[in-house]
């Protein structure tokens, strides 16, 4: 599946993350990326439900999700599940874990990107991999 986005359109980007500091970060993406629709999920569990109705274009994911659930799923879960879903939707993992075989593992398993939360300025930095998705996977973002 080749990720086209034609004008007019908008690219759907699913961000699961349980912190609302940074869900409210990301619904700024459409101030700096034109027609960009974004969705937020504090759990896996709820985006995953959602990604078998209706798959989005690009997922923004959380490595740690603790949103106090019984059945909690952790991001490489929820990663594997995407994946299974749709192999070919591209997901970038953001997080604050500094394991690097981690990371390795998670690109193993399909990844596309990694953004860690500490990085000053986050929100451009989720916009230039936006774009770099879109020079490898054909999403235009213009």
């Amino acid at each position: 599946m080749i990720f086209m986005f034609k004008q007019g359109e908008k690219l759907s980007v699913y961000v699961i993350e349980d912190s609302k500091i940074i869900c409210d970060i990301l619904l700024r993406l459409p101030l700096f990326i034109e027609n960009v629709r974004v969705t937020t999920f504090i759990n896996g569990e709820s985006a995953l439900e959602s990604i078998k109705k209706s798959l989005p274009d690009v997922i923004i994911l959380d490595y740690y999700l603790n949103t106090g659930l019984k059945q909690n799923i952790n991001g490489d879960e929820v990663l594997k599940s995407i994946k299974q879903i749709s192999p070919e939707i591209p997901v970038i993992i953001l997080s604050g874990l500094a394991d690097p075989q981690k990371i390795k593992q998670l690109h193993d398993i399909g990844v596309n990107g990694f953004i860690h939360k500490s990085e000053e300025n986050l929100l451009d930095n989720i916009v230039e991999s936006l774009k770099g998705l879109s020079e490898n996977k054909e999403i235009s973002l213009q």
